[in-house]
């Protein structure tokens, strides 16, 4: 009897490691990342490269395993998280600074990606604050209210579930 192993299934294929794929790739992340306002459109993209929409389409999935449309969108928020911690700048200015073209699609978006509203991201940010642990080095300390409300919603809850649990407590705590 051979105790011989045969791989029955892989992870997938791997992309091709060529230096021309590499550098186009490298280069569409960067034309995304630079475009901070006006990111272009997939159509835009797979004519800087010489592909045609489809060939880009699986070209940039294999290589950043999204769909350009997700990757763009994860690209977004990722500023507007940044915007909403880093300055005072109303909600809707920062949907359109990031690239968003109307509030509403911004803030599905967001809920999608972050899995709570943009103002819910900037407050709970806010609400960190800096402390020092046994050891003297700076750590993150949540009030008591945050990590509950967190710990309520990262066990499974639904975000409605959340929002009325969140909802009943301050309607609790106001009747005090």
């Amino acid at each position: 009897e051979s105790r011989e192993l045969k791989v029955l299934s892989s992870a997938g294929i791997e992309p091709e490691n060529h230096p021309e794929t590499h550098k186009k790739i490298i280069g569409i992340i960067d034309i995304l990342k630079t475009n901070f306002g006006e990111i272009p459109s997939q159509r835009e993209i797979s004519e800087k490269v010489h592909l045609s929409q489809a060939a880009f389409s699986l070209f940039f999935k294999r290589y950043t395993s999204k769909t350009y449309l997700i990757y763009v969108n994860d690209l977004k928020i990722g500023r507007a998280c940044r915007l909403l911690i880093e300055t005072e700048k109303n909600i809707t200015e920062i949907a359109f600074e990031v690239g968003f073209n109307n509030l509403s699609s911004f803030n599905l978006n967001f809920r999608k990606i972050k899995g709570m509203a943009p103002l819910a991201f900037r407050q709970l940010k806010r609400n960190v604050e800096i402390d020092s642990d046994e050891r003297g080095q700076k750590m993150p300390r949540i009030p008591a209210r945050v990590r509950r409300e967190a710990s309520d919603f990262y066990s499974g809850t639904s975000l409605e579930q959340f929002r009325t649990k969140v909802k009943l407590r301050k309607a609790v705590s106001m009747a005090k």
